[in-house]
């Protein structure tokens, strides 16, 4: 590494809290929590340029928020506040997704059937994430999309109890299992 570290500081200014999770080229990935009229605080997805200083709020327009856990190339994934309809009001569940560089270019890849869900990794086109049925469920399982759609493979091996996906390299995916008692 040497003796010399140079140190930006990303923080944004009126954010109570931020965090960078990815980097790639020159752009750095993650979010700032900025405050909300109704939820107090939530996590905004951030995307930071190191060539101009610019940063890129990336939550989609119908969201309150999200995060970028993890880039590759010009690709940024990890997970959104999906709005839906009660009869209370809208409720947000956490949804997978990924962008290319703009909150216009938002992709939800979360499956239908599994409410909560995030991508964890990234790598020449694969995603790995975890996804649970609902908020309740101690149980994830982990699942790899081979391209940003709503289609992946559920990586659970039969006879386990639950899993977790952590990374993608080169087509291998790491992670946990949770076997049970």
């Amino acid at each position: 590494i040497g003796t010399a570290v140079a140190v930006t500081n990303l923080h944004p200014p009126g954010s109570s809290q931020s965090s960078a999770y990815a980097a790639s080229g020159v752009y750095t990935g993650g979010f700032a929590t900025l405050p909300h009229p109704t939820y107090g605080a939530l996590s905004h997805p951030r995307l930071w340029s190191a060539v101009d200083g610019t940063v890129t709020d990336l939550t989609p327009a119908n969201s309150v928020g999200g995060a970028v856990s993890a880039m590759d190339g010009e690709v940024q994934a990890g997970w959104y506040w999906w709005p839906y309809n009660t009869p209370h009001g809208v409720g947000y569940n956490k949804h997978a997704c990924a962008w290319s560089g703009s909150a216009g270019t938002h992709v939800d890849i979360q499956l239908s059937g599994w409410e909560f869900g995030s991508v964890s990794d990234t790598h020449n086109g694969q995603y790995v994430g975890t996804l649970r049925f609902d908020e309740s469920s101690t149980n994830s399982h982990a699942f790899l999309w081979n391209s940003p759609v709503k289609a992946a493979l559920k990586l659970t091996p039969a006879g386990m109890w639950g899993s977790g996906g952590a990374a993608v390299y080169d087509g291998c995916q790491f992670g946990s299992v949770h076997i049970g008692y």
